[in-house]
């Protein structure tokens, strides 16, 4: 894996907030938002490992913790655990096919999604929704949406990360 640049963790991480808060309540269709913050920590994963991944996820949920009106840890620990799974999962399929690259996305984003749903029930002490309820939801038509929008985003972090062909990621 790659070494962790902290300064565009940070950067890209600041600036997914930014767009999280101000320009994705715009881009809502029906209940269905991009998750930008997720996004960010998903790609620090798939691209940099399970420890970037983590990093990212803690930092990541930390800042949508304090813009949030659920308990203060649940965006933390979705966010680690997503970004954990994103690095362990892109260590092991991100040399395929881009189509596999976008699926793991699609199904990270709503793993993120359903995990703070979950975390948030165990620590209001309400009892676990259904997993398809969890589904039911804007959750399959946000995580579609996030994968959308990641496409772009994709291509920018194999070039801010110099990868290439040799390095199986193309």
């Amino acid at each position: 894996m790659r070494e962790i640049k902290k300064a565009p963790l940070v950067m890209m991480t600041l600036a997914g907030l930014f767009l999280h808060i101000s320009i994705v309540p715009y881009l809502a269709i029906g209940a269905a938002r991009p998750d930008i913050m997720s996004l960010v920590v998903i790609l620090y994963g798939l691209f940099l490992g399970p420890a970037a991944g983590w990093q990212a996820g803690c930092m990541a949920g930390v800042m949508k913790d304090l813009f949030s009106t659920a308990p203060f840890g649940v965006g933390l620990v979705s966010g680690s655990l997503t970004g954990l799974c994103a690095g362990l999962l892109g260590a092991r399929f991100f040399g395929e096919s881009r189509a596999v690259r976008f699926l793991l996305i699609f199904l990270l984003t709503a793993f993120s999604s359903v995990s703070s749903q979950y975390i948030l029930a165990s620590v209001s002490r309400s009892a676990w929704p259904a997993l398809v309820e969890c589904m039911r939801g804007s959750t399959l038509l946000s995580a579609v949406y996030t994968t959308v929008v990641s496409i772009p985003i994709f291509f920018k972090f194999l070039t801010m990360y110099g990868l290439h062909r040799s390095d199986g990621y193309l």
